[in-house]
């Protein structure tokens, strides 16, 4: 029969950030092999997200002396496979640095039972897709304990067994002594990497929460790991042993045959932009229980918050802290230090009181819970608007980009951009829209305001692009009329103005990747046109104008003796500039007498009927007209 037991405090307290953990991906239960792993692997991961904000802080003593590489992997437990379940934060606290520091304990219990670590911690279904906080594991193992594997006959990968009774009460012989966060919730850059450091050179392994990647998967040597693109999968948990100028060396629970035996390294850049939160355990107590001096709150870093903020609370035996209550209501917290060195707890206030509520804040250990102080008092505040994200970076000078503001307690806003109130529709507890004015180019902030506060993010503020033309209608325009134009391209907007051979010409904007364009009459040759809108001018695009060919469209007289010849009137048109004029196949004497006429001479000839062909230098009239030579 399934054995159960009732959530302890620090379940309680892990439930508050359920609602931001990461999914994991849903595969089978499997048992652990030993061998190779099949190309394209997926391991399992299981971290999840840390709910607290928690900066990182050097330790004063450590900056300036730490040696150039540390290497603990010595002191280190072999090499696990957590197999297809979502473990690896228990394999990596439970397993990894408990088993560390209870190497110099004689007949120590090792190696521990991360399955039982996991199946004790997890929140919901234990299985491949649901993983572990990190802080509850730790709050359990330091209050609960871990079992051994000696004793935990389920093994490593059984999730289908919970512990049983005897198994929780041979757990309470092995716990941790206490733990420290040196940074969560964040991207701590290189202030992470030197808190990690620090650690290292003080013989302290850290246990880290990471990003996987889908690359991170392939790793077989200790090439140092920096890959942050393809397929997140999720958040794992790993451990660090050591590290040297190239990166942090790093111990897996994916079994040998990945990385180097189960080791690998990440890189310093992955390590400054991806780890996300890192922990430390000061020992492990092994068939022995920890007795502390009941807690004391000296502190609060805000006495006034809203929900979801975090609050470091400082005081005395606060290291082996199990539970800490806003009022009546548990919160998630974690342990952390000062920037003296000394012990404190860095807690999200938790939801459930209403604003304006002045509640205690009380921590509990082993020993009590803290006494009532004045120190502890706190009261709940109208939390503060955020900000996450702007539809558009950018607003046009020309005013009348539509911004969508979405973030979190929005509820009732006010929008400034700079000084100038602008007007905020659609407003929700989670987006807000506006119309941005016109506005001279440059960085202006979109300040969000409520009864909780003002928050800020940058809009800049861009003239428009450049207008440039991609095709036109028409390029090759008639000497003798206006003609008309459709011309395509981008950034056809504000005030579109045309020239045509540097001289105006009508226009018409159809929307802003379209303008109709007249283009005047103008003599023969090649000339630019030019489109100039808000953003600037177009590169010139050429217009070529031809002169129309010649068109005959009667004689006079159209017929005459073939003995005498004739002299005859060419009427039609465009016959300015003629070269030649044939009456069949033979050239003939002319003499323009205007743009529709000519004189022509026919000398006698044969008899017979003839095409009439003028020719200027755009072409030659088509075979229309006849004249015809009679007897």
């Amino acid at each position: 029969m399934r054995k159960t037991r009732p959530l302890g405090p620090g379940f309680l307290a892990a439930t508050v950030v359920a609602t931001g953990l990461v999914a994991l991906p849903a595969v089978p239960a499997l048992a652990a092999t030993a061998g190779t792993a099949p190309v394209g692997t997926a391991h399992a991961t299981g971290a999840l997200m840390p709910s607290a904000r928690i900066a990182a802080v050097l330790k004063t003593r450590a900056q300036g002396v730490l040696p150039a590489s540390v290497d603990l992997r010595s002191g280190a437990p072999a090499v696990g496979d957590q197999g297809q379940v979502g473990s690896c934060v228990a394999w990596s606290i439970g397993y990894s640095l408990s088993g560390y520091y209870a190497r110099s304990i004689t007949d120590s219990g090792v190696p521990y039972a991360p399955l039982y670590l996991y199946m004790r911690t997890v929140q919901g279904t234990p299985g491949p897709s649901t993983g572990l906080s990190v802080a509850a594991a730790l709050r359990n193992e330091q209050s609960e304990g871990i079992d051994t594997q000696a004793d935990y006959w389920q093994g490593t990968t059984d999730y289908s067994v919970y512990p049983t009774d005897g198994q929780v009460t041979n757990a309470a012989n092995y716990r941790i002594t206490g733990w420290t966060t040196l940074f969560s919730g964040a991207q701590g850059g290189t202030t992470a990497q030197a808190a990690i450091q620090q650690s290292l050179a003080d013989g302290a392994p850290v246990s880290i929460t990471i990003p996987v990647y889908s690359a991170f998967d392939s790793i077989n040597s200790m090439t140092p790991y920096t890959s942050t693109t393809g397929t997140l999968r999720g958040y794992h948990q790993v451990t660090a042993y050591g590290y040297d100028s190239s990166g942090l060396i790093i111990r897996n629970s994916w079994g040998k045959w990945w990385g180097s035996g189960g080791d690998a390294k990440l890189g310093w850049s992955f390590v400054n932009s991806s780890v996300l939160a890192a922990y430390t355990v000061s020992g492990i107590t092994d068939k022995g229980q920890v007795s502390t001096g009941s807690p004391k709150v000296t502190g609060l870093s805000a006495q006034k918050a809203a929900a979801g903020t975090t609050v470091t609370i400082t005081g005395t035996n606060l290291t082996g802290v199990t539970q800490v209550k806003f009022g009546t209501v548990a919160a998630d917290f974690t342990n952390v230090t000062t920037g003296t060195g000394a012990a404190a707890i860095a807690a999200v206030v938790p939801a459930g009181q209403k604003v304006g509520s002045a509640v205690d804040v009380t921590v509990t250990n082993g020993a009590g819970t803290s006494a009532v102080v004045a120190a502890g008092k706190f009261t709940y505040a109208t939390p503060a608007p955020t900000v996450n994200t702007l539809s558009t970076a950018t607003a046009t000078t020309l005013g009348g980009t539509v911004v969508t503001v979405t973030g979190s307690n929005l509820t009732g806003a006010t929008v400034k951009l700079g000084t100038t109130a602008v007007a905020a529709r659609a407003i929700t507890a989670t987006s807000l829209t506006f119309t941005a004015p016109a506005r001279a180019a440059g960085p202006v902030d979109v300040s969000v305001t409520t009864a909780g506060g003002t928050t800020s993010t940058p809009l800049t503020y861009v003239a428009p692009d450049a207008p440039v033309v991609s095709s036109v209608s028409v390029t090759t325009l008639t000497t003798k009329a206006n003609t008309a134009l459709v011309v395509t391209g981008t950034s056809f907007v504000g005030t579109v103005t045309a020239t045509v051979d540097g001289r105006n010409a009508t226009v018409t904007r159809v929307n802003d990747t379209q303008v109709k364009v007249t283009a005047p009459a103008h003599a023969a040759g090649t000339v630019p046109l030019v489109i100039k809108a808000a953003g600037g001018s177009t590169t010139p695009v050429d217009l070529t104008y031809v002169a129309p060919a010649p068109a005959v469209t009667s004689l006079s007289p159209s017929a005459g003796s073939a003995t005498k010849g004739a002299t005859v009137t060419v009427s039609g048109s465009n016959f300015t500039g003629a070269t030649s004029v044939k009456v069949g196949d033979s050239e003939v004497a002319f003499k323009v007498l205007a743009d529709t006429k000519l004189q022509v001479t026919i000398p006698a000839g044969a008899v017979g009927t003839y095409l009439v062909k003028v020719t200027t230098g755009s072409g030659t009239s088509a075979n229309v007209v006849k004249y015809t030579a009679r007897a």
